[in-house]
């Protein structure tokens, strides 16, 4: 790869198809063996054509790993100095499952609780809820039937 297409100011083109309009401009602002720091930049018309200008301040700037520079070729998704590069465009995640995070073993039981439905009318409800105050429908009719035994 050629280290001297990287250097701290020059522009990175983001070419997406032919159109200039389209296209996003960077400048690297920092190096750090192959890791680049990517300024956007704003663009502006010249002549029915769409050129870098001066870096945007409303936008962040972007840190990126090259991971591969192929010579002259424009086919590349993003160019410097007429140099395609292929950046890897996300990061890896950091870190990992948190220690102590999950169920611990022999912890589990299975399954405590059985699901059902019960088919009444809307009277009969509301009169259960009137009935149970405050408690949870389940629990209001485990108690009941406690007290039936």
């Amino acid at each position: 790869m050629n280290v001297n297409a990287f250097v701290r100011g020059n522009t990175v083109v983001a070419k997406i198809g032919t159109d200039t309009k389209l296209w996003s401009y960077f400048r690297i602002t920092s190096r750090q063996g192959w890791w680049i720091t990517l300024k956007p930049l704003t663009s502006v018309e010249v002549d029915g054509k769409w050129v870098p200008g001066e870096p945007d301040p409303a936008k962040k700037t972007i840190r990126r790993l090259v991971s591969n520079a192929y010579g002259g070729e424009q086919v590349g998704g993003l160019v410097v100095n007429g140099m395609a590069l292929g950046l890897h465009l996300y990061r890896k995640a950091k870190g990992g499952k948190r220690t102590g995070a999950g169920r611990k073993p022999g912890v589990a039981k299975g399954r405590t609780m059985i699901t059902r439905s019960i088919a009444m009318n809307k009277a009969s409800w509301e009169k259960l809820d009137v009935l149970r105050g405050d408690q949870a429908r389940g629990a209001f009719i485990a108690k009941a039937l406690q007290l039936s035994e």
